[in-house]
């Protein structure tokens, strides 16, 4: 039995599209897949915890054989996750690697779109130029040197104000 909370109308990332008990890297668990995620608790009952691994960090799907079963494996982001998901279930692994396969190129196709190239900045061709950067961080020496310069005149001009002021006292 699933609990699920409510969320916005707009967002589509927690619809559950699929339930079933199964094994997932040789634990059983009951697993939960919506469109963001891939949700699982595991049922062991003293050890039960959830598992929730993003799309975005899903980096292939394949549907292969293990020990002459047919098992659905997800590679993962190895920055993120130390080790990949496999998946054994009974007679719906075609449909579950159907559905895996079919989010995972949604999503690949979601972070295409969202990384189209943007017109470079003028940080950007800075870096890209460097004489440009020769002239921008030259300009900034010379002003780095005007300062060290003019607070050598501020206290030399007080010296001799308060120089011509003993004078004219005395």
């Amino acid at each position: 039995m699933s609990s699920l909370n409510q969320s916005p109308a707009d967002d589509r990332s927690n619809v559950l599209l699929y339930e079933a008990p199964c094994m997932v890297n040789g634990i059983p668990v009951t697993l939960h897949v919506t469109y963001g995620n891939l949700i699982y608790r595991t049922m062991v009952p003293v050890f039960a915890h959830t598992t929730v691994v993003p799309f975005e960090d899903v980096v292939n799907v394949v549907q292969t054989t293990s020990f002459g079963i047919q098992v659905v494996s997800m590679e993962l982001d190895s920055s993120k996750h130390g080790k990949g998901i496999t998946i054994a279930m009974g007679l719906e692994v075609d449909l579950l690697y159907q559905l895996l396969h079919e989010l995972f190129s949604m999503h690949q196709k979601e972070i295409k779109a969202n990384t189209t190239p943007l017109p470079p900045l003028q940080q950007q061709e800075t870096e890209k130029n460097p004489a440009e950067l020769k002239k921008i961080l030259g300009s900034e020496e010379e002003e780095t040197k005007e300062d060290d310069v003019s607070p050598t005149n501020d206290s030399v001009a007080p010296a001799n104000a308060d120089g011509g002021a003993t004078v004219a006292s005395a």
